[in-house]
């Protein structure tokens, strides 16, 4: 939709003029996740929302870091 597409245009121009951001990253556990988390650590803008291990299967858990974050990472095994 429009709204969405506007949605992601701001957050894109908050990026390229070096604003922060938060990252959640659904599957951190997993192989790639580790990887991607690893990555953007090292990048000072970042600040990345974990989920305890204990609601990594909750999908309400999942989906409230998925609309406090500025950019989800679906890391997720093939179903």
């Amino acid at each position: 939709s429009n709204i969405s597409t506007a949605c992601r245009r701001q957050r894109i121009g908050l990026l390229l003029f070096g604003m922060s951001f938060k990252i959640f990253i659904d599957g951190e556990a997993g192989t790639t996740g580790l990887h991607v988390a690893a990555r953007l650590r090292a990048h000072p803008q970042v600040k990345m929302l974990h989920i305890d291990d204990a609601l990594r299967k909750h999908p309400d858990a999942r989906q409230q870091l998925m609309r406090d974050s500025d950019i989800t990472i679906l890391c997720l095994p093939d179903a």
